[in-house]
């Protein structure tokens, strides 16, 4: 599943919070999927913003969805941000979709746990583009 889904373009019903910083935003957040990641895409909506929420895991992704008071406000693509083109092809649609984006949050990482010895230049390099190349 790589197409947006949920994607809402009127954001004339969005509901209002006491605290509504972020109403008529547009944001992108990567690592949506759980952790950092899914707590400031719930946040960010929780105040208003359509959000647009990247992540690997489809499960996880669903499950920020079902966590959110307003899902009607999330869309969601599942692919790695490591692959730049796909990444640019999806943010650019969904841009152009919402008409402006107000703010990014890349909080997409990963962790390996075994020792640098354990560790392949392969695995080694797959961090790299995760958790550096793949903010940029």
């Amino acid at each position: 599943m790589s197409e947006i889904t949920n994607a809402q373009t009127n954001t004339s019903n969005v509901p209002t919070t006491a605290c509504n910083r972020f109403h008529y935003k547009t944001a992108i957040v990567t690592g949506a999927g759980s952790g950092i990641g899914r707590a400031v895409l719930l946040r960010l909506v929780d105040e208003g913003a359509c959000v647009f929420g990247i992540d690997l895991n489809e499960t996880g992704l669903k499950e920020t969805i079902q966590s959110s008071s307003h899902p009607e406000q999330i869309s969601i693509a599942v692919m790695s941000v490591t692959d730049e083109e796909k990444v640019i092809e999806k943010v650019n649609e969904y841009v152009t979709l919402r008409g402006h984006l107000d703010i990014i949050v890349n909080a997409a990482g990963i962790l390996r746990t075994s020792s640098v010895v354990e560790t392949s230049l392969s695995d080694f390099r797959t961090v790299l583009d995760t958790n550096l190349i793949g903010t940029f």
